[in-house]
């Protein structure tokens, strides 16, 4: 007779490599924010009086080391030194093309030039020149000293985390404006300890901290044009974050001359919007890292957490950065009946707003065989029907004709198109149409083209 067996099952157990590896933008912008606010904390404690202590104020630039060393430690983490090796090249490439490493080095310098030549069409003097480079920070170094430490500290410091650990992650699931709008929230409030102590920013004031924070969003644009312009390149976005805090911190800009670099930096980044395109801000394709279709759970979860940041954008004034790519829709759920709501990207034809989406995310499937759902955009609602396609020929060809439209969706999906419209490797599209569905909202006729 035999004898009865029994199975054991196998008790889960955690893993804090598989949880980070999980969640690594969340451990990102934890550590980070850890790190640095660690760091300054005794700066902060210090400048009401809370803290009887000299504490020097050059302490502020060891915090730009808070993004590098949480890039460093989640990619050791999860990538091993296959991933610190890959995050390392990035942070010395600098093979990439002279005109970019002009633009990361001089572009500071010559937003100066240019405006202290407007302001003085307008009648102000010219500035004392020789005094270009010198800060309060360091008043005994000169221009190249002070480019040094900017660059060591907050170029490096920052940079590898934000554009270089952080941006690309981002961008695997969105396109890059509004991975750059999603990063600038975190990028803003990493900063809030700073005006607890800096003494630029205690005489901001409410209005003029507010529009510190609004003009990171082209500073921020302008970065992630030239991190994917320069295919990865942490060391350009760098030289260039220290070329511009080593121009807006001399004391010899301080104000009106500032002000108008700021002007200039929100103009070339409407021009890099207007002419790259929002999808990929890059004649050459955005730069992501890790297979989006991949990583569902990892993007659900992480979803959580930035669709609320980019719903409240799109119901703010800042709506308009985002109306031309990107629209929020609310459909009820099949079984429980509840409304969801969340930000999609979209491509209008016509009358009828397309979306393509991820198969690994789940509203779509509210909508197959046709259901309502409420479109929120331009700042208006509208109850339509919408529908989803998920056959693998019919998401390849309406992506064809997405693509023949708008060139920027060919760099976005790695595909190029030969003088015939066509696919030049057919094998690729039919690999991204299986992970993919579209979803067809129509009669939009009322919202403005």
């Amino acid at each position: 007779m035999a004898l009865p067996t029994t199975t054991t099952q196998p008790t889960a157990s955690f893993s804090f490599k598989g949880f980070l590896q999980r969640h690594q933008l969340v451990a990102y912008f934890v550590l980070a924010y850890a790190i640095t606010w660690t760091i300054v904390s005794p700066l902060v404690a210090s400048a009401p009086g809370l803290l009887h202590l000299s504490i020097p104020p050059q302490i502020h630039f060891l915090g730009a080391y808070g993004p590098l060393l949480a890039a460093l430690i989640v990619t050791g983490i999860t990538g091993g030194a296959a991933g610190l090796r890959e995050l390392g090249a990035r942070m010395i490439k600098w093979r990439v093309g002279i005109v970019w490493i002009l633009i990361a080095l001089f572009s500071p310098a010559l937003l100066f030039v240019l405006s202290t030549v407007i302001l003085r069409l307008t009648g102000a003097p010219w500035p004392d020149f020789s005094q270009f480079g010198r800060s309060e920070d360091f008043p005994t170094f000169g221009l190249i000293a002070n480019w040094i430490v900017w660059t060591l500290t907050l170029g490096i410091g920052e940079e590898t985390g934000w554009r270089g650990f952080a941006l690309p992650r981002l961008q695997k699931n969105h396109s890059a404006l509004t991975a750059t709008l999603i990063l600038t929230v975190f990028w803003a409030l990493w900063h809030v300890p700073a005006f607890f102590y800096r003494p630029q920013y205690l005489g901001l004031g409410v209005v003029g901290t507010i529009g510190f924070f609004l003009l990171m969003i082209p500073g921020a644009i302008f970065l992630t044009w030239l991190y994917n312009s320069t295919r990865g390149s942490i060391l350009m976005v760098a030289l260039w974050h220290g070329a511009w805090n080593t121009a807006t911190t001399s004391t010899v800009a301080q104000g009106n001359i500032a002000a108008v670099m700021s002007i200039l930096i929100m103009v070339w980044a409407l021009l890099i919007v207007i002419v790259a395109g929002p999808a990929c801000l890059s004649r050459v394709g955005k730069q992501t890292i890790g297979a989006s279709s991949k990583s569902g759970a990892s993007s659900l979860n992480w979803q959580k957490l930035y669709n609320p940041i980019v719903i409240w954008l799109l119901h703010s004034p800042l709506h308009r950065f985002l109306d031309k790519h990107t629209m929020l829709v609310t459909v009820t759920g099949c079984k429980s009946g509840k409304l969801y709501t969340l930000p999609v990207s979209y491509l209008r034809d016509g009358e009828t707003l397309l979306v393509i989406s991820q198969k690994d995310r789940t509203w779509w499937k509210n909508l197959q065989g046709g259901a309502q759902v409420t479109v929120s955009l331009q700042g208006h609602d509208l109850k339509t029907q919408g529908e989803t396609f998920t056959d693998t020929e019919t998401v390849a060809n309406n992506l064809l004709q997405i693509m023949q439209r708008v060139p920027g969706y060919q760099r976005l999906f790695h595909i190029k198109l030969d003088a015939n419209g066509q696919p030049e490797n057919p094998e690729d599209l039919e690999r991204i149409a299986q992970d993919r569905v579209i979803v067809c909202i129509r009669e939009v006729a009322e919202l403005a083209a």
